[in-house]
């Protein structure tokens, strides 16, 4: 679970670098919107 959150914040920061000011707020309080970004990505 760790390493797949971890994996997902290196996709965001490398490839969203600009959407990430846009998601950081809702990403950093729901948890769960990580699991839709990896069904997304």
């Amino acid at each position: 679970m760790i390493f797949i959150v971890t994996l997902v914040f290196h996709i965001l920061l490398g490839t969203a670098n600009i959407n990430i000011s846009k998601l950081q707020c809702p990403l950093l309080l729901t948890m769960p919107n990580i699991v839709i970004l990896i069904a997304i990505v």
